[in-house]
C-alpha cells in the first residue's frame, strides 16, 4: 500500500490525470490484493493513435508489435528496416521477423521514439514493451500493484494506473478470464496421500480494493540510484 509521509510536498496531478510527488513507499500489501495473476496491460498512444492492450513486459527482451497492426498506423513493408533477426520464445521456437519499425510511444506524459521488430501471427496484445523501452524510459512496472512509475522532466515520479479491463467480454482469450473474477492463483492441496492443484477465486471486490489504494495515494517517492552499466551508449531511432 501507498502510504503518507507528513514532511514531503503535497502530490499534484498532471495533464494526463497521472498522480505526481516526490517519493513513494511501499507497504505489504492485504492478501485480498495479491490474488491475481494480471499481467500489466496499460493504454498508450502510438504515433498519436489511440492503443489499447499494451502489455509491459519485464520478461521481454525487446519490444515486438504483430504485423496486423501496421494497418492501424497506416504503415507498409516498405515503411521497415530490413533486418535478419529471429526471435527465440521460452520454449525454444523460433519467430521471423518481418522488419523493424521505429514509432513514438507515450503513456502519461512520457513520450519517447523506440524501435518494434515486426511480427507475424496471433498475439493477445496489440504491442508490447519489453526491457529495451522499460529500462530507456525510466519505467518501473508493477504487476502487483497494477501500475507503472517514471520519473518526469520535473524530477517527479508520474503513476500510471493499469488498465482493469483490456479485453472486451467476446474475446476468446486465456488472459481475459484473469479478469472474470474467477481466475486466481494455483495452489497444491494434500489430503492424504491424493494431491489436488485448485484454481483460487479472486476476490470480486479487487478493482474496488485497488481503486481505494489509489485514493490513498500520498507523495512518496525515493529515486532510484540510475545503475551504471557501462560507457556503451545505444542510439535509439
Amino acid at each position: 500500500m501507498l502510504t503518507y509521509h507528513k514532511k514531503i510536498t503535497r502530490q499534484r496531478t498532471n495533464k494526463s490525470g497521472n498522480r505526481c510527488c516526490k517519493k513513494v513507499i511501499f507497504k505489504r500489501l492485504i492478501m485480498k490484493l495479491n490474488k491475481h495473476l494480471r499481467p500489466l496491460y496499460v493504454k498508450a498512444l502510438v504515433d498519436g493513435i489511440p492503443v489499447a492492450k499494451v502489455l509491459v513486459d519485464n520478461g521481454a527482451a525487446i519490444n515486438t508489435i504483430p504485423s496486423r497492426m501496421m494497418r492501424k498506423f497506416a504503415k507498409t513493408e516498405s515503411d521497415m528496416i530490413p533486418t535478419e533477426v529471429i526471435l527465440t520464445s521460452f520454449n525454444g521456437g523460433a519467430t521471423s521477423v518481418k522488419g523493424v519499425m521505429p514509432l513514438d510511444i507515450t503513456i502519461g506524459t512520457t513520450n519517447r521514439t523506440t524501435v518494434f521488430f515486426v511480427i507475424d501471427g496471433f498475439t493477445s496484445y496489440n504491442v508490447l514493451l519489453g526491457r529495451y523501452w522499460i529500462h530507456g524510459s525510466h519505467c518501473i512496472p508493477l504487476s502487483l500493484h497494477q501500475y507503472l512509475i517514471f520519473w518526469n522532466d520535473k524530477g517527479e515520479a508520474e503513476v500510471v494506473q493499469a488498465d482493469h479491463r483490456p479485453f472486451v467480454a467476446e474475446t476468446n482469450s486465456v488472459e481475459r478470464f484473469m479478469y472474470e473474477g474467477n481466475y486466481g492463483p494455483v495452489r497444491v492441496v494434500r489430503d492424504g496421500k491424493e494431491t489436488q492443484i485448485i484454481v483460487q477465486s479472486e476476490e470480486p471486490f479487487l478493482v474496488d480494493a485497488l481503486t481505494e489504494m489509489f485514493s490513498q495515494m500520498r507523495p512518496n517517492i525515493v529515486a532510484l540510484e540510475e545503475p551504471v552499466i557501462g560507457k556503451r551508449v545505444i542510439k535509439e531511432f
